[in-house]
């Protein structure tokens, strides 16, 4: 079809046109992003196909050579595209079970057995469980006989509280003991060990205490060679 400079072509919605003509004499019109209001006018040069005239309000008197358009309403939306794949799976985040103390006990020489344990139990370590929450707690300890252990032999025991020991037995959280423990010369060690689940309102200070019984209801001692106590956090502080 031949055009003639007094025909309008009617193309679709765009800001700025980019013209081609092809070899049989088609035009085509690309839009940049931005969609134009609606009409808008403007020259198109075939020759050099270019737009000649910028886009305005009303029809432009074209130069010679150049041909007028104007712009047609603005389409409707077009159907929205597919679904992206999945992205993969992000790494595993911490699992809020983690530990948070753990604490040697001292080594002690003569760890009383036999009486009153308020009147005679000695401190062999503390730990400090930093938050609120609930703990699960394990106290281990490793005992050998001393010069004065009874004949009979001992019983070592050790206690874990949240307060200073006392006659009412306040604040016991966690006790652990082992069988009878032989007299020295025997080379015999003994070994407990125990756990608990204990729940604290705030940061609280641990005590540990040993002492022990004796098997013949007398008195002597032991020696403690080592020990620990830990804590896991079961629960997150808050």
């Amino acid at each position: 079809m031949k055009l003639t400079p007094k025909m309008v072509l009617i193309v679709a919605p765009l800001a700025a046109v980019a013209v081609a003509v092809g070899v049989g004499g088609g035009i085509a019109l690309a839009a940049n992003s931005a969609a134009a209001p609606s009409p808008l006018f403007g020259c198109i040069n075939l020759t050099t196909r270019t737009i000649s005239a910028a886009h305005t309000a009303s029809a432009p008197t074209c130069p010679k050579g150049t041909f007028p358009f104007q712009t047609g309403a603005k389409g409707a939306t077009g159907a929205a595209g597919a679904k992206g794949a999945t992205g993969t799976t992000g790494a595993t985040g911490p699992s809020g079970v983690q530990a948070v103390i753990n604490e040697p006990l001292t080594a002690t020489a003569g760890v009383p057995t036999g009486g009153s344990f308020n009147a005679k139990a000695v401190q062999v370590g503390t730990a400090k469980l930093p938050a609120k929450g609930t703990y699960l707690l394990n106290l281990s300890a490793q005992s050998e006989p001393s010069a004065d252990t009874s004949s009979a032999g001992v019983q070592p025991q050790f206690f874990v509280y949240d307060q200073p020991k006392n006659a009412n037995f306040t604040g016991d959280l966690l006790n652990i003991g082992s069988g009878t423990l032989a007299p020295a010369g025997t080379e015999h060690d003994s070994y407990a060990s125990g756990t608990a689940v204990v729940t604290v309102d705030g940061p609280t200070t641990l005590l540990v205490y040993g002492f022990g019984y004796d098997n013949d209801s007398g008195a002597s001692d032991f020696n403690l060679i080592t020990g620990s106590i830990s804590a896991v956090q079961l629960t997150p502080a808050g």
